[in-house]
């Protein structure tokens, strides 16, 4: 005799705990037929017979799901970085030699779905919450592999989400190069603007003409981009955005904001045509596609309809 056989019924509440369901789900397999039980007097509290419970639990009709609550956190927050997945994310310029390497934290916490880091020369991205949580993050992976077909794929996606984050950190560089070795001037943290230093600083201009040729590939756009004074005791003057003025792209004389327009116009104008940008904007939609997968199973999960 099966160990289940041994007691005669079994309520909901018991079911879902043996089977790791929530009851809600237990009573949609009883009204839908899925698990077969009785209800006294044809309405009221479900019973399910211990011979059932049995055939359940060898997969006859389906697996028991692990339970998912204990991990509603962290499966809230791997559904919500999975929807900011993009070639503009934050972990693109988390290049080893970047100024603004060491001031993530002061970034907003909507570019901190991911970080990406360099070990022995090699590319890693991971998570916030993998790191932060490294032995419950996969512990709840191999469980959620193990119940749904589609997250057999996932650590295979995150290898491609490694290559595609390093196709678009390869074009970050070397915009951020070419801006500074055409301008003349060194490439500083943009979280810290400085008016009054005796040369012209960039801060934000590589940035802009990346986002703006991925924005814009193959579309005949320029740029609108102005330089307005910044401090006339100074001689200073801000290379800004028309359409947005706070976004300081760089700061100097009125000569060296000039030619850094010029300079930012013209590799905008190249680099939306380049067909790098069209790779990754290829590379973005696949890895997207396959993040609404993911997000469609722990939607499931959250609502507690599996």
């Amino acid at each position: 005799m099966d160990q289940f056989e041994k007691k005669k019924y079994y309520t909901v509440r018991e079911l879902a705990d043996l089977l790791h369901f929530n009851e809600r789900t237990i009573r949609d397999k009883l009204e839908s037929g899925a698990i077969h039980g009785h209800q006294i007097g044809g309405k009221g509290k479900w019973f399910v017979d211990g011979s059932e419970l049995a055939r359940l639990t060898k997969g006859e009709t389906f697996i028991p799901v692990p339970d998912f609550q204990k991990y509603q956190n962290l499966i809230e927050q791997l559904h919500d970085s999975l929807s900011n997945i993009n070639a503009k994310i934050w972990p693109v310029w988390e290049l080893p030699e970047a100024p603004c390497r060491d001031l993530r934290r002061e970034a907003s916490a909507s570019l901190m779905e991911l970080k990406s880091r360099y070990v022995q020369g090699k590319l890693q991205v991971n998570f916030i919450i993998e790191d932060r949580d490294s032995e419950r993050f996969s512990t709840l992976l191999g469980q959620l592999e193990g119940v749904f077909p589609e997250f057999k794929d996932f650590p295979l996606w995150k290898q491609s989400l490694t290559v595609f984050i390093g196709h678009c950190q390869e074009i970050c560089r070397e915009i951020w190069h070419r801006v500074e070795k055409e301008t003349g001037l060194e490439m500083k943290s943009p979280f810290i603007v400085e008016i009054g230093a005796s040369k012209g600083r960039l801060y934000d201009v590589p940035k802009f003409a990346y986002e703006f040729s991925i924005d814009n590939y193959l579309i005949n756009n320029a740029p609108q981009l102005q330089v307005v004074p910044a401090n006339l005791y100074y001689h200073k003057y801000k290379f800004v955005t028309e359409k947005d003025p706070q976004r300081i792209l760089a700061v100097g004389s009125e000569e060296e904001m000039t030619k850094c327009r010029g300079v930012t116009i013209s590799l905008c104008g190249n680099y939306v045509r380049d067909d790098r940008i069209g790779r990754i904007i290829a590379e973005q939609a696949k890895i997207r596609e396959q993040a609404l997968r993911f997000q469609s199973v722990l939607a499931k999960v959250l609502a507690g309809t599996v």
